[in-house]
């Protein structure tokens, strides 16, 4: 499937029929869980009282953060090395009318840069937050 995405920028896709059609991708996902090296968590502030909430408990580290752009909106991904961590599901808090902090765990996706958001155009990286 990478050979196709390089070469003809489009990939394969099934459609409800067992078919197959082709579509450009319009942004990249990063699924959160357990890998064989270490399990990934996204921490996602969905307001400004959300980040007050996790800031309340303890600062987060520096690590790679991205936006939609949207005022209090932000993404944190955090790694704990190994690969013996139990399954941890995700978790929603909900911090103020409209406001949510979640805990991605197992089997949830978070949308990177520069990906497609439908009210923003595009995801963007925090300053200083770069995976690079």
């Amino acid at each position: 499937m990478l050979n196709q995405l390089q070469q003809y920028e489009k990939v394969p896709v099934r459609n409800r029929h067992h078919g197959f059609y082709k579509v450009t991708p319009t942004g990249i996902g990063l699924l959160c869980g357990q890998n064989s090296q270490e399990f990934l968590i996204a921490i996602d502030c969905d307001g400004y009282s959300a980040h007050a909430a996790i800031i309340a408990h303890q600062p987060l580290p520096t690590t790679v953060a991205f936006t939609s752009g949207r005022p209090g909106r932000a993404q944190y991904l955090l790694k704990l090395p190994g690969n013996t961590h139990p399954q941890l599901k995700s978790c929603k808090i909900t911090t103020a009318p409209g406001e949510v902090l979640e805990f991605r765990g197992t089997k949830l996706p978070s949308i990177l840069p520069p990906s497609i958001h439908p009210q923003t155009g595009y995801y963007r990286w925090l300053s200083g937050c770069r995976p690079d």
